[in-house]
């Protein structure tokens, strides 16, 4: 396919709601954030001053994507997905792909230490947990593999970088929902099958486990059949059981706790929740309205939002009330990049088309965050996808002509 095809055919994949998905932060350099989004990487070197986009194309990640990230002390950026695992290095412009990771993909990649642990969750290959202790140079497989498993998620304790935690689950010829453990830093694993003690066997992921407790982990099942539900759960014995503690109809898809470890929050589809218990009960909060995720970093708490709704598609608070950190018009657009990389010849062509998907700035009368200080089922309908009835929609369609024949002139 040429490069004006290939541009063209990416222009008419980014044309539906734009929403923000995961805030990541980089251990030892609180001045960096980076917003996976539905059109890419959104990320700041100045903790939100300014803001560059690098598109999924340039990436290798795959359109319409929930990818996973991790960000290495090094400066690496890692970025996970079916179609596999990529990382830059460098200054954003060059990506390239893990060849370890080429036919399972890479659901999830976490680290502690030195130690880097990924896990894949690909129909019709044999899924791995794969393990790396030279900054995701090298990778050796653990053990642990199957045909008949999505390894969906990891955790590592904080307190203690033996202890990991793998979800996994399968759904032939009945939905089974396995949590994996090991206690020697990934090197081995042992399983215990939850399904049958669990409110509904299904689709597991494991969330969150608590700073200080080991032992405490949080996890989230989900049931597709009607009427579908989704809980979080509560376990205190190294996830021999567990306990629910919300039930909602909303994937819960994070946990992240307060510098007070009794405060613990989970996202669910449209919801953040609270708890100020160490997770045995949940308030819902008010914002955001929806497209809720979480992170924290100290007293800092970074949710996603609706910035049609909140105001922001980024807010940054300290338990609930949120300023505005992200805006989709403090995107100044693609990084400068050389000739040659596909930041270059792809995310800057795009980013026109991007930028018309964005929303009209309204004043919502939420306050600036200013500069960040260190201190589940897709929330909407049709977040991705072609799009057909947006882009016909008239001033985007102007500006997508426009923009395809400016290709055809510079190409």
């Amino acid at each position: 396919m040429s490069l004006l095809a290939l541009v063209a055919a990416a222009a008419f994949g980014h044309t539906g709601i734009p929403q923000s998905l995961s805030v990541n932060l980089r251990s030892g350099a609180d001045s960096e954030l980076l917003v996976s989004t539905t059109f890419g990487a959104v990320y700041s070197k100045d903790r939100g001053a300014s803001w560059n986009v690098i598109c999924e194309e340039a990436i290798g990640y795959g359109t319409g994507q929930r990818p996973a990230w991790w960000l290495s002390p090094s400066g690496a950026k890692f970025a996970g997905s079916f179609k596999g695992l990529f990382v830059n290095r460098t200054d954003g412009c060059f990506w390239e792909g893990v060849p370890d990771f080429e036919a399972t993909g890479c659901s999830d990649i976490q680290a502690a230490g030195s130690t880097v642990l990924a896990t894949s969750g690909k129909f019709g290959v044999e899924n791995l947990i794969q393990r790396s202790t030279d900054d995701g140079k090298t990778w050796t497989a653990s053990p642990e593999k199957s045909t008949t498993l999505f390894y969906s998620t990891l955790r590592i304790a904080p307190s203690n970088p033996n202890r990991v935690y793998v979800a996994a689950w399968w759904f032939e010829p009945v939905n089974s929902s396995l949590l994996l453990r090991s206690d020697d830093n990934g090197q081995t694993f042992a399983r215990k099958d939850l399904s049958a003690t669990l409110p509904a066997a299904g689709a597991f992921y494991v969330l969150g486990v608590h700073p200080s407790k080991p032992d405490v982990v949080f996890a989230s099942v989900n049931k597709d059949t009607e009427p579908k539900a989704a809980w979080l759960l509560r376990s205190t014995d190294s996830g021999d059981s567990f306990t629910p503690v919300v039930t909602t109809t909303e994937i819960f898809s994070a946990v992240a706790f307060g510098p007070d470890p009794s405060i613990v929050y989970a996202a669910s589809g449209n919801r953040l929740y609270r708890s100020t218990d160490e997770g045995l009960t949940f308030t819902p909060l008010a914002a955001p309205k929806r497209n809720a995720c979480v992170t924290t970093r100290g007293n800092d708490v970074f949710s996603c939002g609706l910035q049609e709704l909140d105001g922001w598609a980024v807010g940054q608070g300290d338990g609930g009330d949120f300023s505005r950190l992200l805006r989709w018009s403090n995107i100044a657009g693609p990084p400068s990049c050389p000739a040659g990389s596909l930041v270059k010849s792809l995310c800057e062509p795009l980013w026109p088309v991007v930028k018309a998907t964005f929303p009209p700035e309204a004043d919502a009368g939420i306050p600036d965050a200013g500069p960040a200080i260190d201190g589940g089922v897709d929330p909407l309908p049709t977040p991705k996808g072609c799009g057909c009835a947006t882009f016909f929609d008239g001033p985007l369609l102007i500006a997508s002509i426009l923009f395809l024949r400016s290709l055809r002139q510079r190409w």
